[in-house]
């Protein structure tokens, strides 16, 4: 809300922007790490679901 009103403040813009970038590179260690597993773990359900017609 002070941004809209005061204009923005350098210091913040900055920190703020270095946080979403850690959190958007943790994210995504996490996400490329966990696509194996998450992958042998949802294989059953893949293949009951293109057995019921549910996935083309």
């Amino acid at each position: 809300m002070r941004e809209s009103v005061g204009g923005s403040f350098g210091g913040l813009v900055t920190r703020d922007i270095c946080v979403l970038l850690i959190y958007a590179g943790i994210s995504l260690i996490l996400g490329l790490g966990l696509k194996r597993f998450v992958n042998r773990i949802s294989t059953k359900w893949v293949k009951k679901a293109k057995s019921g017609h549910l996935i083309h």
